[in-house]
């Protein structure tokens, strides 16, 4: 079993954690799951605090002393913010027409100069 590892982490400009007991202030930070990871984390198997991976679902504590039991689900609630694309929007498919144009409109322009018009398949 692996733990779960963030693929990606942010500063949360949003949020702070602050210590009940000093009101000290933190920063909180965003991190970024795989879908697979999301679904280990939902389904208790592992921290949402550390990312420790366990053998049955919602331990009482995990090995960070973090309460999975009584806790997980609700901060999986609270925290969860949905699913996200990272890289580009547009397939490679599309990344690589894009680029084949931009190839056939410099081709285009070292071959006829004297024109601005530029036909697509030309």
């Amino acid at each position: 079993m692996r733990p779960a590892l963030p693929v990606a982490t942010e500063v949360d400009t949003n949020r702070v954690r602050v210590d009940p007991r000093t009101g000290d202030r933190y920063v909180e930070y965003e991190m970024v799951y795989t879908e697979y990871d999301v679904g280990r984390i939902r389904a208790g198997y592992c921290c949402i605090e550390c990312g420790e991976a366990h053998e049955e679902a919602f331990p009482e504590t995990c090995i960070c002393g973090f309460p999975m039991h009584e806790k997980q689900a609700q901060k999986f609630a609270e925290q969860f913010e949905g699913y996200t694309t990272i890289g580009p929007s547009r397939s490679l498919e599309e990344l690589r027409l894009e680029d084949e144009e931009a190839k056939a409109r410099a081709r285009y322009k070292r071959e006829k100069p004297t024109s601005q018009i530029w036909l697509p398949g030309a």
